[in-house]
């Protein structure tokens, strides 16, 4: 029996390792671990030569092959979440070598910590392809974040499921045509609307309304057809509130306009904090939008929330920040 007991241990020590560093398993390995015992005492019992006949033999291995499909199945139903993602990002590296001839990796990839609680930030010039790269060349898993709209996409969304992305919901993807049309009293901070607005069942205080000639955050509903808004800025022109008069007289044209409801993305950051704090990677694209542009857009202030406030809620967190960039030739 001690060379069975020995035998189990070699087998685990062995396997624990290699678990850790791919798939996280090794905390569920003790299932397996029994049957590889029960197997490994079996097969000692049959070397001593205890008399047992052939059927005997037959049905204590069917039985003990079962305990180990079992157990195995029990493991990787517990860590599935790591199963499926190293599954996907394993199909994201077929892709990428099939779709590109050649892949560069410049600069040090080892200033991606290995542990520890990191953001990377890199430039969005390709939809999907650029997170294809992101969980395929990174050298441990990424915790993406996504639009939420992607996510109830059929193929997209299976496979951004299978990567764990943090969804974020976009202004762009909930926003609405309002009814009716409005325009703009730079005298009074108001928007007017005409006969057929509805504002008080489509805006609310910190939504935001877009024309043509401007933007505008609602600060407080008055009727049906009359709301005080801030923060108006123009087409085409940095100045905003005190200039309004003379800065675009357009505005005061009746115009058909888009509702922006204010967005409360809370939960996406408090996610993204316990994230940080057990010591995961997170990856994202501060740019807000793909684009094909040779400069890179305004950046958000997602990044610099989200590191703010995970230090906030976690003091002692000490996060590093990757920038990474794509580069398509």
């Amino acid at each position: 029996m001690n060379r069975a007991i020995a035998a189990a241990e070699r087998y685990t020590s062995n396997l624990a390792p290699l678990a850790e560093k791919t798939t996280g398993l090794a905390t569920y390995l003790y299932l397996p671990t029994l049957g590889a015992l029960a197997v490994v005492t079996y097969a000692f019992v049959l070397e001593t030569g205890v008399s047992t006949s052939s059927t005997m033999h037959m049905e204590m291995l069917v039985v003990l092959g079962m305990i180990m499909a079992l157990a195995l199945a029990l493991a990787l139903w517990r860590a599935k979440d790591d199963v499926l993602y190293y599954a996907v990002v394993g199909f994201n590296r077929v892709v990428v070598n099939l779709y590109f001839r050649k892949l560069d990796t410049a600069g040090n990839v080892d200033a991606i910590p290995s542990q520890g609680p990191v953001l990377l930030i890199g430039n969005h010039q390709n939809q999907f392809m650029d997170g294809l790269l992101l969980t395929a060349l990174a050298p441990r898993k990424v915790r993406l974040l996504t639009a939420a709209k992607s996510l109830h996409r059929p193929i997209v969304g299976s496979f951004a499921k299978g990567l764990g992305c943090i969804p974020v919901t976009r202004p762009k993807d909930v926003a609405f045509v309002g009814s009716g049309s409005l325009r703009l009293d730079t005298n009074a901070g108001e928007v007017i609307g005409s006969a057929g607005a509805s504002f008080s069942s489509e805006l609310a205080p910190g939504s935001s309304i877009a024309t043509k000639a401007f933007t505008a955050t609602v600060v407080e509903v008055l009727a049906d057809d009359r709301a005080k808004v801030s923060r108006v800025a123009f087409k085409g022109s940095a100045e905003s509130d005190e200039n309004v008069k003379s800065l675009a007289p357009a505005a005061d044209t009746p115009a058909a306009y888009k509702v922006i409801p204010k967005l409360d993305h809370s939960q996406m950051f408090s996610e993204v904090f316990e994230q940080l704090a057990s010591g995961e990677c997170v990856g994202l694209f501060p740019e807000g939008g793909s684009h094909d542009n040779t400069h890179l857009l305004p950046l958000k202030a997602g990044v610099a929330l989200m590191a703010l406030g995970a230090l906030e809620k976690f003091p002692d967190l000490a996060i590093t920040i990757v920038p990474v960039g794509f580069h398509y030739y």
